[in-house]
């Protein structure tokens, strides 16, 4: 839930006042549009930035308090969370540090960067996320690769509480690195349009690795990513997560880091030899 800063004066609950002055019309056109439907409070926010071209803390209280959002602030200090790396995400828990953060943008930029500089952008994230290692309570990028496999391979004596418990995280986390790197290699080949040849065949074999990375390494044509790293649930809860499938899995993870890297490295190529050529902006 988003939570008014403390200098704000809050409703009862720990919302920001509505206050007046907002044609709720649209507002609650979209709320009923989605009632009782879980999981909605996104593409809520999105539809209410179309319509209302931000997203002023007044609109944010009535969206929070019309909508369920499994997070929620209680005094300030405190949190109810669910994660599913813990009781997999079946038990709310109080937390008294909130390692997540949340961005909102209220207002809209004067113009719309262009399609250039947004890839630019993206580039430099990606290539920053990669080496940064930690961002608050998390390991990112290659470490994070590394982190993995390292609490993967300490599953083998870990007790079978712990194990249940990784269980779902795993699946998740192991299904996002496979479905990302699909992902970043489209968008990669969409943007080499937008670049200098050189740049682009850099860029162009930066989605070559994740393309492998994707289809041929954390899984395969007879070996999706739930096979490898199965969702808990059903009549095998837990039962084909055994030591030699987390040992495969270790295998699947340790096989494609190289690449991860090459991947990276093609894209600080694309930087380099951007920013080198004549009449280059930035």
């Amino acid at each position: 839930m988003i939570a008014p800063a403390p200098h704000e004066p809050a409703a009862p609950g720990g919302l920001p006042a509505e206050g007046p002055g907002l044609d709720w019309g649209p507002l609650d056109e979209i709320l009923h549009e989605y009632q009782g439907q879980r999981g909605a409070v996104i593409p809520i926010l999105q539809r209410a930035q179309d319509a209302y071209g931000y997203l002023p803390k007044e609109l944010l209280a009535r969206i929070a308090k019309r909508t369920v959002i499994p997070v929620s602030r209680l005094t300030g200090e405190d949190w109810i969370c669910l994660h599913p790396l813990r009781d997999r995400g079946q038990k709310p828990f109080i937390a008294t540090q909130w390692p997540w953060g949340v961005t909102v943008f209220t207002q809209r930029k004067p113009q719309m960067p262009a399609r250039h500089e947004l890839a630019v952008g993206a580039l430099q994230q990606a290539v920053t996320m990669a080496k940064a290692g930690e961002a608050e309570a998390y390991d990112i990028g290659f470490k994070a690769w590394e982190s993995c496999i390292e609490r993967l391979k300490a599953m083998d004596t870990a007790d079978d509480r712990t194990r249940s418990e990784a269980l779902l995280g795993n699946s998740w986390i192991y299904e996002c690195l496979a479905s990302y790197r699909a992902s970043a290699a489209v968008y990669l080949r969409q943007i080499a349009n937008e670049f200098e040849t050189q740049v682009a065949a850099h860029l162009s074999r930066a989605a070559d690795f994740y393309e492998r990375i994707s289809g041929t390494v954390l899984r395969d044509e007879g070996h999706p990513t739930t096979s490898i790293a199965p969702y808990p649930g059903g009549p095998e809860d837990g039962k084909l997560w055994t030591n030699e499938a987390r040992h495969e899995q270790v295998r699947r993870l340790e096989a494609p880091l190289p690449l991860e890297h090459e991947a990276i490295g093609e894209i600080e190529m694309a930087l380099s030899r951007r920013k080198n050529l004549p009449d280059s902006p930035g």
